[in-house]
């Protein structure tokens, strides 16, 4: 460590208490203020600068400096290299410099000017072990972040291109209006424990959410957004944009909105909605239920006696494991009940009932599945992806050898082990009529 002090202790090279100027002359130092106003140069290495109490002025120079203001009005400028910097209480004035810089505020700070400048910089907030009112907006081109509560403050942000937001403890929330004029590219917000609530239905800029314990309410904005609810009972609403929403533990209702989004149920009995756009919704363990809207949209039930419905547009719904009930709606759907013994209604459209073992229907009542609304020449039962022998279709004679398909009284049956028995069967309600063209075997 080499560092110079001006004017020293009692002529000896440490800093005092009254107001010094401290300057590295090495790779990496330490240097300390003190009380007084100080001015610490960090030079060429990467430094760590102490402000402690008085107005200071720090500064970082060269590498990757970490400057803490300490009490008082600090002046903390990161220089060349990816600095972290923080300024403690008072009202202080950050300017990161070149580089990729991390400019953080603590709960008790003051409200600061903070300068990103060059590279790609972070604002980042930690709130009080209570709850937190925060607000986000854009004002002649400065991002503005305000605490509505508690000991209010502002921060006023030029040049950053991301923030980052954490409520810690208690029931926290974060209101992002317009944020168009700004430097700022993404946010995202960490609720931690509590009901927290993230708002960003005012803005286009991309959002992440972190709702973590509580029921938490995430709502994003017209940007790609993730949301993420975390443990407990939460509320997502994607809203416009191409989202991505994960419900975590508990019984969570996931709202998609505009777009094409992902939709990820979790553990719990949830409910997701995709809305408009191509959208994927996985439901995961649990009892769930899930409306794909409009768009063409992939809804998988996993495990669990899921309800799936389809809505407009061409839609694939896999119900998984369970008792299933699978509704396609409007347009031609495809139809895949899974394991269980599945309720199937295609809905208006060409719609395709497809199955990928035997084991998804087996023989008996309260084991197989049952299609409600087949229309022969209009819709399609596919068989031909159940391992097996090849399969021929037999009309309603019974069986006389391995991989024959009969169907009579509603009931669809395949032979696939080589006896005269059905090792498999599908019931039709109406027992409408089928035909070859209606079978889907190879």
């Amino acid at each position: 460590m080499a560092v110079t002090w001006i004017p020293g202790l009692n002529g000896a090279n440490v800093p005092t208490n009254g107001p010094d100027i401290g300057t590295s002359n090495a790779a990496s130092d330490v240097l300390n203020g003190l009380g007084g106003n100080d001015i610490l140069n960090g030079g060429g290495g990467n430094d760590t600068l102490n402000g402690g109490d008085g107005n200071d002025t720090l500064n970082g120079g060269n590498g990757n400096d970490l400057l803490n203001g300490g009490a008082g009005i600090d002046i903390l400028n990161g220089g060349i290299g990816s600095d972290t910097l923080v300024g403690d209480t008072g009202n202080d004035i950050f300017n990161g410099g070149a580089g990729n810089d991390r400019l953080i505020w603590n709960n008790g700070d003051g409200s600061d000017i903070m300068n990103g400048n060059g590279g790609s910089d972070v604002v980042e907030v930690n709130g009080a072990a209570v709850g937190d009112v925060f607000r986000l907006q854009g004002n002649g081109g400065n991002a503005i972040f305000d605490r509505l509560n508690l000991v209010p403050f502002t921060l006023t942000v030029n040049g950053v291109e991301s923030f980052e937001v954490n409520g810690l403890g208690g029931n926290d929330s974060l209101q992002i209006d317009s944020l168009a004029g700004t430097d700022v590219t993404a946010v995202t917000f960490t609720g931690g424990a509590g009901n927290d609530t993230l708002d960003g239905s005012g803005t286009a800029t991309p959002l992440t959410g972190f709702g973590d314990e509580g029921n938490d309410s995430l709502i994003g904005g017209a940007g790609a957004d993730i949301l993420n609810g975390g443990i407990g009972a939460d509320i997502l609403n994607g809203d416009a944009g191409n989202d991505v929403l994960n419900g975590d533990a508990g019984a969570d209702i996931l709202n998609g909105g505009a777009g094409a989004d992902i939709l990820n149920g979790d553990a719990g009995a949830d409910i997701l909605n995709g809305g408009a756009g191509a959208d994927i919704l996985n439901g995961g363990a649990g009892t769930d239920n899930l409306n794909g809207g409009a768009g063409n949209d992939v809804l998988n039930g996993d495990a669990g006696a899921d309800n799936l419905n389809g809505g407009a547009g061409a839609d694939i719904l896999n119900g998984g494991a369970g008792a299933d009930i699978l509704n396609g709606g409007a347009g031609a759907d495809v139809l895949v009940g899974g394991l269980g013994s599945d309720t199937l209604t295609g809905g208006t459209g060409a719609d395709t009932f497809v199955y990928l073992s035997s084991a998804e229907s087996p023989v008996g009542a309260g084991l197989r599945d049952t299609i409600t609304d087949f229309i022969s020449g209009v819709d399609k039962i596919d068989l031909g992806g159940i391992y097996g022998p090849p399969l021929v279709f037999i009309g309603g004679l019974g069986f006389g050898g391995v991989g024959q398909v009969r169907y009579a009284d509603g009931l669809l049956q395949a032979n696939l082990l080589g006896d005269v028995t059905p090792d498999f069967e599908i019931q039709l309600a109406g027992a409408p009529v089928i035909n070859a063209g209606d079978l889907i075997l190879a």
